[in-house]
């Protein structure tokens, strides 16, 4: 019994190593929310429909998304499969950018300059700076083959 354990343990060990990367490579598809404004961390979003796709949160977790337009500028967010509250908040636009003046044309080595007391790292997702306003910009992501520059500004739970 114990030896089976062990060996699906393993198989899904592999099975998440090979298809992690597809998943990072793939275009996130995301649902419109019909929100036209962002919503905070923690909110609670009813009557959505549910979403085709999913967003990768963090190293172990991928979560229904759906995107927001506010002020012309798109966000993805993703909730909570259980509560439906928001667990993550993200952009890839230009014309957003944090209170701190950061966005994702920032240089990397400005961000360093400035920042690079609060480098974070986590295995198998990647590497971010966490800036004082509770936003953070994400700098590398880890596909499996790699790191590739990736680059957006996130708020997550």
């Amino acid at each position: 019994m114990f030896a089976n354990k062990q060996r699906m343990t393993y198989k899904f060990a592999v099975l998440i190593v090979y298809l992690l990367p597809l998943q990072l490579a793939a275009e996130t598809v995301c649902s419109d929310s019909g929100l036209r404004e962002v919503p905070k961390i923690g909110d609670v979003l009813s009557g959505l429909l549910e979403s085709p796709g999913g967003l990768i949160v963090n190293s172990g977790t991928i979560a229904p998304c759906y995107f927001v337009i506010a002020d012309g500028i798109e966000f993805e967010i993703a909730v909570s499969r259980t509560s439906f509250a928001v667990i993550f908040v993200s952009t890839q636009s230009a014309r957003f950018s944090t209170p701190e003046g950061v966005s994702v044309m920032t240089a990397v080595e400005e961000l360093i300059s400035q920042y690079g007391d609060f480098i974070h790292e986590e295995r198998g997702w990647g590497k971010w700076i966490e800036l004082p306003s509770g936003w953070n910009i994400f700098l590398t992501i880890e596909d499996g083959a790699g790191q590739s520059e990736e680059r957006f500004i996130f708020k997550r739970k």
